[in-house]
């Protein structure tokens, strides 16, 4: 019951299985509430290890039961639970406290003694500026954006920008290095109360690129990461010139280890050579030294 009545705090919309035992899962939920982030590793847990990241943070680690905080981003320290009472059955779901807009973002659970892992992507609507004293205060959602090279064309390259579960719905564009916007075709999909953005736009020119997402009500603007866009020449002037940079730095290899082998084999010569001839040498020695001592053994004789 418990689970039940965190999971209605946020809406749920399951995106399903992608490949593999690897489960895709969005989740809405509003700021300052209790958020639920479901992973399940079908197995006992309790002498077993799961790990929570967000990007490159770590937000929870549990090894055979016990909770290492140690190794938790501060983001999220002091913030997150699990259920302990139910590793047994292999819930390794975890609940953030008071959810911030900051938490928006990509999560990703991992059984490590399994291939089983879930992507949660989780979105935190805020609270609406000049709202917050409002009984009936209404939310929304301030997601960044993303940009990437997608396609190069005979006249330039084609860029995408993508924005998801942006509320109340937003305008994207596309800017240069200089904060022109680049002409673009915008798709907008729903997804229940919030709004999917894909913007492509074909760009003839090699600079930096990022997308804008503009909501006056909520966050004004927010930029995705710059990202330098070349052209189909450039970018073959690039790739031809790191293999041929790969190349002679193979060959110089090649050359580098003959000679040492060379040198080796030499002194390896040298050295048998010498040690060969100084034994000839030793039993020379020894045959005149007989030889001296036996005509030594005549004379006397005589």
């Amino acid at each position: 019951m418990e689970l039940l009545s965190c999971v209605s705090l946020c809406l749920l919309t399951f995106i399903g299985k992608t490949f593999g035992d690897e489960i895709g899962i969005k989740i809405y939920c509003k700021e300052d509430e209790d958020v639920i982030l479901p992973c399940s590793c079908e197995e006992t847990l309790t002498t077993k290890r799961f790990d929570w990241k967000k990007d490159e943070k770590d937000v929870f680690l549990c090894v055979n039961g016990e909770v290492s905080p140690s190794s938790q981003d501060k983001q999220f320290r002091g913030r997150v639970i699990h259920f302990p009472h139910q590793l047994n059955s292999g819930n390794a779901s975890i609940s953030i406290k008071k959810a911030k807009v900051s938490d928006s973002g990509n999560y990703t659970c991992l059984c490590i003694d399994s291939a089983k892992s879930y992507n949660i992507e989780l979105t935190v609507a805020c609270i609406l500026k000049d709202r917050t004293n409002d009984p009936e205060r209404k939310y929304g959602t301030c997601p960044k954006p993303t940009i990437k090279s997608v396609e190069e064309l005979n006249n330039g390259v084609k860029v995408q920008c993508e924005v998801h579960g942006a509320f109340l719905q937003p305008t994207m564009e596309l800017q240069n290095s200089a904060n022109v916007t680049i002409d673009a075709e915008n798709t907008k999909c729903q997804n229940g109360n919030y709004c999917d953005i894909i913007l492509q736009a074909v760009v003839t020119k090699k600079d930096f690129y990022h997308c804008v997402v503009k909501q006056e009500e909520i966050c004004h603007q927010i930029y995705s990461e710059k990202t330098l866009v070349l052209m189909p020449s450039e970018s073959m002037n690039r790739n031809g010139g790191e293999q041929m940079g790969l190349w002679k730095v193979a060959f110089i290899g090649v050359v580098v280890g003959i000679i040492v082998i060379a040198v080796v084999l030499f002194y390896c010569l040298y050295w048998r050579k010498r040690n060969w001839s100084g034994k000839i040498d030793g039993k020379t020695k020894g045959q005149s030294s007989a030889g001296n001592q036996q005509d030594a053994g005549t004379g006397m004789l005589s």
